[in-house]
């Protein structure tokens, strides 16, 4: 499929992506080659290609000081010029170029507040704030999911086991809620969105159908499988073959020795590439 893609797009293929938040009205207009070279490396960050264009993850965005040097790159995330912020490639319209500094994974401060990728963290105590893990912190009043307070039995002993998977001496948390259906002795997390115990296996904090756990394997955040079927979200992928399928180009696609699936609905591989629409990519909870 990789090979198909490159040879229609070294044809002459122009891709135009754009942005339909307000705030970022970027239009940008990109020849076959530059797109090739995207493909090719499956950027997860910030680059320029050889006409001084900048990408995030792949996907084409243009700001006005996109080829001037006060463009600088923070980390895979975060990057700002003169007068911007930008998260994942879109403007954090609020935030202070000048004062800002990430804190870690997608919490970030400038002298005004802590922002989880482009929301506001409400509330948060800066002077103590800390980061716990990629979904989770606290401050000395609260503890958040991304850039939400939520409320645990025992704080003195609260812990993030995997992505949005956390626990205290009381519970077991799901996405910033306690997840009741979960055995608390045997629960062990299998990925950031994937967890088990000696009932169940789950997507994120639903019960999945599994057919074979003891062949159960995680393939990316969206989809999983077990000898008999492939799953995405957690559901059984009709028509999908497990003993072929793997991950594909990004978070939400994999495939099969006969079809890409985007979502868990089958898509023509060169159409999915050219059309891929960046505001899916930009906060990942």
């Amino acid at each position: 499929m990789i090979k198909k893609i490159i040879f229609l797009m070294i044809l002459g293929i122009t891709i135009i992506t754009y942005s339909e938040e307000q705030d970022n009205k970027m239009f940008t207009q990109i020849t076959s080659d530059a797109a090739v070279k995207v493909f090719e490396e499956k950027l997860d960050s910030y680059k320029q290609d050889k006409d001084g264009i900048w990408v995030w993850n792949g996907l084409y965005f243009q700001n006005m000081d996109a080829r001037n040097l006060s463009f600088k790159v923070i980390d895979k995330y975060y990057a700002v010029d003169s007068s911007t912020v930008f998260y994942k490639g879109f403007r954090v319209s609020k935030m202070d170029p000048q004062t800002f500094e990430v804190i870690k994974y997608s919490y970030s401060k400038d002298k005004n507040e802590i922002v989880y990728g482009m929301i506001t963290v409400k509330g948060a105590d800066m002077s103590t704030f800390k980061v716990l893990g990629k979904y989770y912190a606290s401050d000395t009043k609260n503890i958040y999911y991304c850039s939400t307070i939520f409320s645990v039995e025992d704080a003195s002993s609260f812990s993030v086991l995997d992505g949005i998977y956390a626990k205290d001496s009381k519970n077991i948390y799901a996405k910033g809620k306690i997840m009741k259906i979960a055995d608390y002795q045997t629960f062990k997390t299998l990925s950031e969105n994937y967890s088990k115990d000696k009932n169940n296996i789950y997507y994120r904090d639903e019960i999945m159908k599994v057919v074979n756990p003891s062949t159960f394997e995680v393939i990316n955040k969206a989809y999983s499988k077990d000898n008999e079927n492939v799953y995405v979200y957690g559901k059984i992928l009709k028509g999908a073959d497990p003993k072929t399928f793997i991950k594909g180009y990004t978070e939400n696609s994999g495939m099969d020795e006969k079809n890409l699936y985007v979502d868990g609905k089958k898509a023509d591989e060169i159409e999915y590439f050219l059309n891929m629409q960046y505001e899916k990519y930009w906060l990942e909870i």
